[in-house]
């Protein structure tokens, strides 16, 4: 095992890896994403892990997870995640002002404002998002927000052309 662990490490070290991948080389930080993955898949959430495959300049998955369950624990709001989407489900305490109640989103934030009985909100998301795609429904006493996740960027191969002089 530690001879094919050592020629991928040397694979690696020779790789021209996409933006953001370089982290990849160095060895804390597999191990890092690879503990991580392992927690997550033991705790029955296993898309959580997936979320250190962000760019190295991202903040901490795990810091942002724990502070974005903080603040939604704090407007007593339950989430859930898939590989594509982030499902915010908030029980409205009473008739909302429909003049008054917001939702916005943009890429690593969703603001509320107007929910009955509670300040405005800003809750920094734990992936990053398409907020264009974001939807809020009221049902019920209910407002459930869904939001996609946006995908990791990749690299796309433009074909080289002659050109004319």
């Amino acid at each position: 095992m530690g001879e094919k662990f050592e020629r991928l490490q040397d694979w690696l070290s020779r790789q021209q890896l996409p933006r953001g991948f370089e982290m990849m080389k160095d060895p804390e930080w597999v191990a890092r994403f690879v503990k991580g993955m392992m927690e997550s898949a033991m705790s029955g959430n296993p898309s959580a892990g997936l979320s250190g495959l962000q760019d190295s300049a991202a903040a901490d998955p795990e810091g942002r997870e724990k502070e974005f369950q903080a603040a939604i624990s704090s407007i007593e709001a339950q989430w859930s995640e898939s590989r594509d989407y982030l499902v915010l489900k908030l029980p409205m305490n009473g008739d909302p002002d429909w003049d008054t109640l917001r939702v916005m989103a943009k890429e690593e934030r969703l603001k509320l404002e107007g929910l009955p009985g509670r300040k405005p909100q800003v809750l920094k998301l734990p992936s990053p998002i398409l907020p264009r795609s974001t939807r809020a429904v009221l049902k019920g006493g209910m407002l459930r927000i869904r939001m996609k996740k946006k995908p990791a960027s990749r690299y796309i191969d433009i074909s080289v052309e002659e050109g004319q002089e």
